[in-house]
């Protein structure tokens, strides 16, 4: 029950959670805890995932985009470059 108490401390856990005496109460609290920092920790790499996939598909429509113009670019050089070769 020691152990428990100071690995709680250790972590940072509040006040609260290391002062009850009953060793369920601390069981519960410790896996409520890291419950909610499991979830706060999995919504921020949601969030990040999410960032991340709008910043490539953002780059992608760019170069996509780029890369078409950079075609239609050639493809009028080329153009003007036949109708010059027939005169």
């Amino acid at each position: 029950m020691c152990r428990l108490v100071l690995s709680h401390t250790f972590l940072g856990l509040p006040d609260l959670f290391t002062t009850s005496t009953s060793l369920h109460a601390q069981v519960a609290a410790y896996v409520a805890w890291h419950w909610c920092t499991n979830t706060l920790c999995l919504f921020i790499a949601l969030a990040t995932l999410k960032v991340i996939k709008s910043t490539i598909e953002v780059q992608y429509a760019f170069l996509h985009k780029k890369q078409t113009t950079v075609w239609t670019t050639q493809n009028r050089i080329c153009r003007l470059i036949k109708i010059w070769r027939r005169f």
